[in-house]
């Protein structure tokens, strides 16, 4: 960190780094909620338009590019360039890129694992009581099966995307108002966009980590590229594997007959079967190392967070961040989108 920066900051007031901090992390909110309107405007559009094409061929309506044009036109190709023009009005920080090993990302891609499936099975619960059952996640309609649109849009664009937005954007801009608050930040940011109850607790967990590798890192690739694999291994993998085995015979291997059903197997079910079995194996063995590797993260007390360089005074943090009305906005938006998905 630049020794002028932090000789500078520490003669300023704490009422100016308030200022300077709401500020920020009023403008950071207020960037994602651009983000999001900028993005559901465009996507009305485009889905009229589609109704309106569709009236001459009806098979655009079902056509495997569809969804997905919905989703990249307006948030990719619209929404984050305007995005990225606004976050410019709050100034970044000094940040010192530091390499962080490859079996250390490795690691923290194991650990991404057990985080993300506890939660999830939280919040597939959670879902279920609050809906007595009839709730269904919105992601199993879109992703259906692995496609080039599915895998250039869930592995490669969002994580693109998303770490800068959520990541870079945010924490370039907060971070030095404080470590712990800018992690909280963009994590719960992050989560509260997925506008999904599904993937809302596991995305805040994610979120987290990816947050704790930027601040340490300082290098977006590093959270990019373990976005993408992560989504690789909970999307592309499962509906692969899912393509070699049907529900139907998965379903049977549950009755009591099980040795019965085998038999009546032909030999590409009972390949797909064991294909299957692997991936639950590995899935299993990721988990228990995940498990493993949090808990010699905890004792050796690896997650360390610096003081920063405006360290926002004690008492006055969370009014700061989170009472603005760019995050009132936000917030109104992701609570709107999330209770109208999950009724629908």
């Amino acid at each position: 960190m630049d020794n002028n920066f932090n000789l500078e900051a520490s003669v300023i007031s704490d009422d100016i780094k308030v200022k300077k901090g709401r500020f920020a992390y009023n403008i950071s909110a207020f960037g994602l909620f651009l983000f999001g309107i900028i993005s559901t405007f465009f996507q009305i559009i485009m889905q009229i338009a589609l109704i309106i094409l569709s009236k001459g061929d009806p098979s655009i309506a079902s056509s495997d590019w569809a969804n997905y044009v919905l989703i990249l036109i307006p948030m990719y190709v619209i929404a984050f360039p305007l995005t990225m023009l606004f976050f410019r009005i709050a100034p970044k920080a000094p940040f010192d890129k530091k390499k962080i090993p490859v079996s250390k990302l490795i690691s923290y891609f194991v650990m991404m694992v057990p985080l993300t499936l506890l939660l999830n099975i939280f919040s597939i619960l959670l879902a279920s009581v609050l809906s007595d059952g009839s709730a269904t996640n919105p992601l199993n309609d879109l992703v259906t099966e692995v496609n080039i649109w599915q895998i250039g849009t869930v592995v490669v664009l969002a994580p693109i995307v998303e770490e800068m937005i959520f990541r870079k954007f945010v924490i370039d801009r907060t971070r030095q108002y404080g470590e712990m608050l800018s992690l909280i930040f963009s994590a719960l940011c992050f989560s509260l966009f997925h506008m999904n109850i599904f993937q809302i607790f596991y995305a805040f967990a994610l979120g987290l980590l990816l947050a704790y590798i930027y601040i340490r890192s300082g290098n977006i690739r590093y959270t990019i590229g373990l976005h993408m694999a992560f989504n690789f291994w909970g999307s592309v993998i499962p509906l692969t594997i899912g393509s070699f085995v049907s529900d139907e015979v998965l379903n049977s291997l549950q009755s009591s007959d099980a040795a019965t059903v085998i038999q009546t197997l032909s030999p590409e079910q009972i390949s797909g079967i064991a294909i299957y079995g692997m991936y639950i194996l590995a899935e299993l063995i990721l988990f228990i190392a995940g498990i493993i590797l949090w808990i010699k993260s905890f004792a050796k007390k690896e997650f360390r967070i610096e003081q920063a360089s405006m360290e926002l005074p004690k008492g006055r943090r969370f009014k700061t961040a989170f009472v603005t009305i760019g995050f009132g906005f936000f917030l109104a938006l992701c609570l709107y989108g999330t209770i109208t998905t999950f009724l629908a």
